[in-house]
């Protein structure tokens, strides 16, 4: 009888922890690698304290595919339920078509078995801490292949749509996959449910380091811009005014179709969704740094050794059977990637290929550029997370305007966007209560959050005009977009 009890008893216990584990609401979360810190920090600040987390990265803000476990925040740690929470930032258009369609990512998301270590709360600086030294998941760790729960997304879904239908490949069904999902914003009412965004995203074009008399120039506008995207290089003289650089040449380095931060760009520059553009890649004497698929983006150390445009059978992050087919279309996977490829030392000057007689080391194999050219210089568009490249690296003024939060949300700086979560419409329990949960965050605390897991004495929170800040909150706006659109007419909210 008493061993009839006791095994009862164990019974019941391990029962009791099936029910425990089974109980665990996993949350898949993809799009904008924008917000990835101010995700991270709001994550770290609705989940009940000693929660444990791992990613791949040695800065947490800089993370691109990250585990949390631990409980949602929902006033008592003793009932308050458990979740685990993964992401993988793959692009504002690949998240929503991810989600739409609900594409299973391969190989991305952390397993539950990856070691992790525990929070241990936040720092001086507002930064989250962890008890280990590194919070870096050990290379090769598992990983779990799952659709999208959430994503964000630098765009509107009908941009998104827009910018898909174009392609060769795929574009229509994809279009029409995004266009027919029933999408909701997340968050709850009047918070970022009731607005419908998480907060404002700005951009910034920057010229990247070089070995050589870096170009002088501060500014670019918008039409400057919309040749530069079109065509994918423009005489450096537009934008210096000197016939002294009439052969030397801007080169667009951009982000794939996936990018919200591509569709802000193009569409600012009047160039619309989806449409016709030319980026270049880079290749490397030294290489130091390498995207999701293996293609090599340069990083601090490394020199280019030669550029050519994209080629056109380039396939999407997530998604390779979608495809435009046509050279320079494409670009690199994340805002990390271009921002490498910048910090790669530029030799400037062209080696004595393609018509070009300057005898320079940087080699030219795309003859896209004019043989008549002597120097050439590398400028990309990125978040403002991103943007700090260093260096003798310049951050451009638009149209006459420096970024800074005042300034976008004054409305006299224009390269800006909406940042959006979506989830599909029939999501429910937990699942939904943990993506309202960030949502809110985010819109009434966590938009502003940069990059620089509190270095120095920055604050994670962004001040006007940090450079690192991720997002900006929009509660002190005095400017809409007509049409809700990316690239639209700036007026006035009140």
């Amino acid at each position: 009888m008493k061993f009839m009890l006791k095994t009862a008893a164990l019974l019941g216990v391990a029962m009791a922890l099936a029910g425990t584990a089974s109980a665990q609401t996993k949350i898949y979360i993809s799009g904008a690698t924008t917000y990835r810190a101010c995700v991270h920090q709001a994550i770290c600040e609705m989940l009940d304290s000693g929660f444990t987390f791992g990613c791949d990265n040695s800065n947490p803000y800089k993370q691109n595919e990250a585990i949390y476990i631990g409980k949602l925040n929902q006033g008592n740690p003793a009932t308050d339920p458990q979740v685990i929470i993964k992401t993988y930032w793959t692009g504002s258009l690949a998240g929503v078509y991810d989600l739409s369609n609900q594409n299973v990512i391969t190989a991305r998301y952390p397993a539950d078995s990856v070691a992790v270590v525990t929070s241990t709360g936040f720092g001086a600086q507002g930064q989250t801490t962890f008890g280990a030294s590194t919070a870096t998941l050990t290379a090769g760790y598992a990983t779990e292949n799952h659709a999208p729960t959430c994503v964000l997304t630098d765009a509107f879904q009908n941009s998104c749509a827009a910018s898909i239908s174009t392609a060769t490949i795929g574009g229509a069904a994809a279009a029409d996959a995004i266009t027919n999902a029933s999408l909701t914003t997340a968050g709850t009412a009047p918070k970022a449910g009731g607005a419908g965004i998480l907060g404002l995203v700005a951009f910034q074009w920057v010229i990247g380091q070089t070995s050589a008399t870096q170009a002088a120039v501060t500014n670019i506008t918008e039409q400057q811009a919309l040749a530069l995207v079109n065509g994918g290089e423009i005489p450096v003289m537009f934008l210096s005014g000197s016939t002294a650089d009439k052969n030397k040449y801007l080169l667009q380095i951009g982000r794939n179709e996936d990018s919200g931060s591509r569709i802000n760009a193009h569409a600012e520059a009047q160039n619309g969704f989806g449409n016709g553009v030319v980026q270049f890649a880079l290749a490397f004497n030294t290489n130091n740094t390498s995207q999701a698929d293996g293609r090599q983006t340069g990083g601090s150390g490394s020199t280019v050794a030669s550029f050519d445009v994209w080629p056109s059978d380039a396939a999407l992050n997530t998604a390779p059977g979608i495809n435009w087919q046509t050279a320079g279309h494409s670009g690199y996977i994340g805002g990390g990637d271009v921002k490498n490829t910048l910090i790669s030392q530029n030799p400037s000057l062209l080696a004595s290929t393609q018509g070009h007689t300057s005898g320079g080391s940087l080699t030219d194999t795309s003859g896209n550029v004019p043989a008549a050219a002597t120097n050439v210089y590398f400028i990309g568009y990125l978040g403002t997370s991103d943007a700090a490249v260093g260096g003798n690296a310049i951050q451009l003024n638009y149209n006459g305007v420096p970024f800074s939060a005042p300034n976008v949300l004054n409305g006299s700086y224009s390269l800006w966007g909406y940042e959006h979560m979506y989830y599909l419409s029939s999501l429910t329990g937990v699942a939904q209560q943990t993506c309202d949960a960030i949502a809110d965050q985010l819109f009434t605390t966590d938009a502003d959050v940069n990059g620089n897991n509190g270095a120095g004495s920055i604050s994670v929170h962004g001040t006007s005009g940090t450079v690192l800040q991720s997002g900006i909150l929009s509660g002190a706006a005095n400017v809409t977009r007509f049409n809700s659109e990316e690239g639209g007419i700036i007026s006035t909210n009140y």
